[in-house]
């Protein structure tokens, strides 16, 4: 980069700052306690922490001067409420905040994602910096920052923070990405196209890449790959490692988040872990089916059967047409060799529904396996209607004939 780019990077970055100052200008301490928002839409859970974290700020008198402590309470509150989509109803308390901890990190980080999320790409940008003066090595900063330079006009800014990024997390798919769309920007296209290809070498799902590397290869004149690119065009990348959003997205008291960490638990091969968000989730939406479900599950993963089976009957007593438990339960007897109550619960699956393609392979493995041919053979026809392409129908098919001796 030149001397010019470092020194008009250096005055957006200023500029940013100062913006910064004069938004988070206030009393302090002296200030009046912001008001509740409208909560009658929220889920009853989310009302109750809600009301119950503003109790403890109602409570505690503030002190004068800095007050770290009461800080945390106001932007845990300010949290909260971002958490809940009450955005406007957030930006007080964390802006209270942050004038009474203006050494604290967390406070301009979610101010800076309040004010991209209301559409002021400036304010965002100058929130970010203040994280960035205080944190200098703050990777998600970064890249939130230098994706919004490159909103405003900044490139120099945005290649600034991308290639900051890069040295601190070699690889990283965002700050490439970044990069390239700089560089695009800028009128460097050759330049695009490399940064998108390295973008692209990191995470090969990343579709996101193939819109903006189909623009840098046609104006390189790479026509064909720039064809190709635009039919794989989607927008699929993954997604930034940034624990304070992760923070946000955790913190409500509702069922939607602990089964959100009960999914992830469970794809990483943790099932108690499962068990217990699954649970927690429950406790909180108690009549929701497919938690029960996923708990069940969980149960059975964890080497709990007999409470997983109780819970799947519990949901078949509550509903007699739930496909899924019907399945659920199927698998269980079928992984323990007792094939009769399987074939039942399989066959009870594609009653309930009939385009439960699992359901009906399932059900013609367990057949075959009960040495009843003919009725194997029907449900693999059946399998191959609700989807012909199926090569595991067909490959069954095919070997209960020959078990058949036909």
């Amino acid at each position: 980069m030149t001397s010019h780019h470092v020194r008009r990077t250096m005055a957006i970055l200023v500029a940013a700052t100062s913006l910064v100052a004069c938004r988070a200008g206030g009393t302090g301490s002296a200030a009046s306690l912001p008001t509740l928002p409208d909560l009658s839409g929220m889920a009853p859970p989310v009302q109750q922490q809600i009301r119950e974290q503003y109790a403890r700020l109602s409570a505690a008198a503030p002190a004068p001067g800095p007050d770290r402590a009461r800080a945390s309470e106001l932007g845990r509150m300010g949290v909260l409420l971002m958490a809940a989509e009450a955005v406007p109803a957030a930006e007080p308390f964390l802006s209270q905040a942050q004038a009474l901890d203006p050494d604290e990190p967390r406070w301009p980080y979610y101010l800076g994602h309040l004010y991209r999320m209301k559409g002021d790409p400036q304010g965002a940008a100058a929130h970010f910096t203040r994280v960035l003066s205080l944190r200098p090595d703050d990777v998600p900063a970064l890249v939130w920052f230098g994706n919004l330079a490159i909103d405003q006009g900044h490139a120099d800014a945005a290649v600034a923070s991308f290639e900051r990024a890069l040295t601190l997390q070699p690889g990283l798919f965002a700050a490439l990405f970044g990069l390239g769309r700089a560089a695009l920007v800028s009128g460097a296209p050759q330049l695009a196209v490399t940064r998108f290809e390295a973008a692209l070498a990191a995470e090969p799902r990343a579709t996101a890449v193939n819109y903006p590397l189909a623009m840098a290869y046609r104006q390189v004149g790479r026509v064909d790959d720039a064809e190709a690119r635009l039919r794989a065009r989607g927008d699929a990348q993954p997604p930034l490692a940034d624990p304070l959003m992760r923070e946000l997205a955790e913190i409500l008291r509702s069922p939607v988040v602990h089964e959100a960490r009960g999914d992830r638990a469970l794809a990483r091969g943790q099932a108690a872990a499962a068990v217990g968000e699954f649970r927690q989730a429950l406790a909180l939406a108690p009549d929701r089916r497919a938690l029960k479900q996923k708990l069940a599950t969980a149960l059975a993963v964890a080497g709990d059967v007999p409470a997983a089976v109780a819970l799947y009957q519990e949901l078949l007593a509550q509903d007699p047409n739930f496909a899924e438990a019907h399945y659920s339960l199927g698998a269980l007897y079928l992984g323990s060799g007792q094939l009769a109550p399987a074939i039942d619960r399989f066959a009870a699956a594609v009653r309930a529904d009939p385009s439960y393609l699992q359901a009906h392979l399932q059900l013609a493995h367990a057949l075959r396996r009960s040495r009843a041919f003919d009725r194997a053979l029907a449900a693999y026809q059946t399998a191959l209607s609700v989807d012909p392409r199926l090569a595991e129908a067909r490959l069954g098919y095919a070997v209960t004939l020959a078990d058949a001796g036909r």
